[in-house]
């Protein structure tokens, strides 16, 4: 006695995406739940990237993590009497570029928010003292002097550190004296509370590096680019490559 065994395919759309996906995208790239859009009387599938990678640590153990990259493209199918139709689908090469774009993004996140929580102790840091000391001055002499005239600046070539201290609302040009710069209620703001706090003696230089700090976390594109000041911009690449790292070995790492 002899049995048959008959296989049939699944011919829900989900099952259509995932061969065609199959023959021509690879395997770490799934669909996923499949809606209805009433308004083009199309099915769509959104697609998602499974991206595996194999990171060897120092102590020579291997470890595998996957990446889960949601979005990264979709299918537009149309339903016929006996199956799915593709009508839309991204390309290879569409699917590697967003992939590319994503990991971009992850990184940038990163950049961001080790600059927002650095923000309060970026000022404190030698090397950044030391490039951005014509900022400093600036804070310290128009807390101390309550004006600056702009020529001095201009003269030593300190305009480019006045303007980033103008676009982050710390001073401003003197509208009755415009040769002039005097500090604005933000800059003054700070200084009362730090004063009301009795540290009076070191209250202009905590001031000044509280201020570059958040100037530094505020315009680190246009300090790296603009300015091409980079030996500060080492503090904040290794700290973004210490997290990528933690991310890709999937915990932290011991340093």
């Amino acid at each position: 006695m002899s049995s048959v065994i008959t296989i049939s395919e699944l011919q829900n759309v989900e099952a259509v995406a995932m061969k065609y996906i199959a023959q021509n995208l690879g395997l770490n790239i799934r669909p996923c739940k499949a809606h209805f859009v009433e308004e083009e009387g199309l099915w769509k599938v959104p697609l998602r990237a499974i991206v595996p990678r194999r990171i060897t640590k120092r102590d020579r153990e291997t470890k595998v993590f996957v990446y889960y990259l949601d979005d990264i493209g979709h299918f537009l199918y149309e339903k016929t009497d006996k199956t799915f139709v593709l009508t839309s689908s991204p390309s290879s090469s569409e699917i590697e570029r967003e992939i590319t774009q994503r990991f971009s993004n992850l990184t940038e996140c990163i950049e961001r928010e080790v600059l927002k929580e650095g923000q309060m102790n970026w000022g404190k840091l030698s090397w950044i003292k030391t490039f951005l000391r014509p900022m400093y001055s600036i804070v310290i002499n128009i807390l101390s002097q309550k004006k600056m005239l702009i020529d001095t600046l201009t003269i030593k070539d300190h305009w480019k550190f006045a303007k980033l201290l103008i676009d982050e609302k710390y001073i401003e040009i003197d509208k009755e004296r415009p040769h002039y710069l005097i500090p604005t209620n933000k800059l003054t703001g700070i200084w009362e509370e730090l004063y009301r706090k009795e540290k009076r003696t070191s209250g202009k230089l905590m001031i000044a590096e509280l201020v570059v700090g958040k100037v530094f976390a505020n315009r680190y594109a246009e300090i790296k680019t603009d300015l091409r000041i980079n030996p500060p911009i080492a503090y904040v690449d290794a700290t973004k490559v210490y997290y990528v790292d933690a991310i890709r070995f999937g915990e932290n790492i011991p340093i």
